[in-house]
């Protein structure tokens, strides 16, 4: 459960994006080569002068089949 900060927070949160959301494209993806085809893909579509502006959430959930390719930061 969030805390009274964290659900103001939150709300503020979902009070941008629903004011910003005519102007706000939001692309989900699954992968880093999807995430970098896609935005290959916008900026061909927009006019030179335009503002991309990039970000990405990151999750250090890593399914156990593909744990053994994870790289390890402590020895």
């Amino acid at each position: 459960l969030l805390s009274k900060d964290g659900l103001k927070i939150f709300e503020e949160m979902h009070s941008k994006l629903e004011k910003y959301s005519d102007i706000l494209l939001m692309i989900p993806f699954k992968s880093i080569y999807f995430y970098l085809l896609g935005i290959l893909k916008i900026k061909s579509l927009l006019p030179k002068q335009s503002i991309i502006i990039l970000c990405a959430a990151v999750s250090d959930f890593i399914p156990s089949e593909v744990s053994k390719h994870k790289i390890h930061t402590s020895s």
